[in-house]
């Protein structure tokens, strides 16, 4: 009895053994299943960059070219204000010229100024150049008292004159051999003429405060005045060193 019960308390640690050593062997079984299957490899899409907005360059204007000045008339009568006044006694001292040639020439031929007449135009230019113009560099006298002007300084004397000077008008058959054009020297030839002993005088100047000034002129002993309007000399941007900042717009007598 002794010996049986021995062989099953020795059958029974046996089998609790290798039942012991089974359960180690499955959980070691299903351990290594478990390290040797993949791994799987979840790919999370990467998040691309906001695209930044595309920035439109900023184009620079392009540079304004200087535009030199030309003679072209700068100021009109209908691009002056009411309050605007142009008086300068300096400048209006400097017309002394055109004022003393165009009084002695309404006076002396009893003629009414007109820019637009031709005879009136070039007569009146001979007493400012025959007065004034041997003074200026680009005037010859000559022996016979006949001067010679180029174009450029008679068109400036003409742009002080009158007003509505465009360009130096055609001389008139009857003026032939008084006044003449030399084509080759661009300049025009003027017969000499006496200049009278009376003297021109400014009377009186007026602002007018809406881009004119009055001038009253008077040629002593005649007993008769010359009112003059003036305005601003539309070709002084076109003239490196200007004489005249006023042109005449307007000429009348007055007589006491």
């Amino acid at each position: 009895m002794r010996k049986k019960a021995t062989w099953l308390l020795t059958l029974t640690i046996t089998t609790f053994i290798l039942s012991a050593c089974g359960t180690n062997n499955s959980s070691s079984t299903q351990i290594n299943e478990a390290s040797t299957s993949p791994t799987t490899v979840v790919k999370v899409p990467s998040t691309s960059p906001e695209t930044e907005p595309t920035v439109e360059p900023t184009v620079s204007p392009s540079p304004t070219a200087e535009v030199s000045a030309s003679p072209s008339p700068t100021v009109t009568p209908s691009s002056v204000s009411a309050s605007d006044s142009i008086y300068n006694q300096d400048y209006i001292d400097n017309m002394m010229p055109v004022l003393d040639s165009l009084t002695r020439f309404m006076v002396e031929n009893e003629t009414p100024y007109n820019p637009n007449d031709k005879e009136v135009f070039w007569t009146a230019l001979s007493y400012i150049i025959n007065n004034y113009g041997t003074s200026h560099p680009f005037v010859e006298s000559y022996p016979d008292g006949t001067i010679v002007a180029k174009r450029q300084v008679v068109q400036e004397y003409a742009s002080a004159m009158f007003y509505d000077y465009n360009d130096l008008l055609e001389i008139p058959d009857s003026l032939e051999g008084f006044v003449t054009y030399d084509k080759d020297y661009d300049a025009y030839s003027f017969a000499g003429s006496d200049r009278s002993e009376s003297e021109v005088s400014i009377v009186d100047s007026t602002d007018n405060k809406d881009g004119t000034i009055t001038v009253t002129t008077s040629l002593g002993g005649e007993h008769v005045d010359c009112i003059f309007t003036l305005v601003s000399n539309p070709y002084v941007s076109g003239i490196s060193d200007p004489s005249f900042y006023y042109s005449v717009s307007k000429a009348t007598f007055l007589e006491d």
